[in-house]
């Protein structure tokens, strides 16, 4: 399929994310149909997941009243990650 001419070409920018990586000793309480809780530093974060957040998925921090799960595969996708 050709690309209609009307479609111009982008570049995305580059963004850094800020993430934590669940550990196996975080603590996940689930609080609505589709919130958790995680202690992180003696700070109770909230977070959206529309899945089940387990060890070795990611909390990403987007702003205060935007964090949410992400897989670790789909994190591993679309970041650069050093394990």
């Amino acid at each position: 399929m050709k690309i209609n001419p009307a479609f111009k070409p982008y570049q995305s920018k580059p963004v850094t994310r800020y993430a934590h990586r669940i550990e196996d000793a975080d603590e996940l309480t689930k609080v609505g149909e589709a919130s958790y809780t995680i202690s992180l530093h003696d700070e109770m974060v909230e977070f959206k997941a529309y899945e089940p957040p387990v060890a070795g998925d990611f909390i990403v921090w987007l702003k205060d009243d935007d964090i949410y799960h992400c897989s670790r595969a789909v994190f591993h996708e679309r970041n650069h990650v050093e394990d």
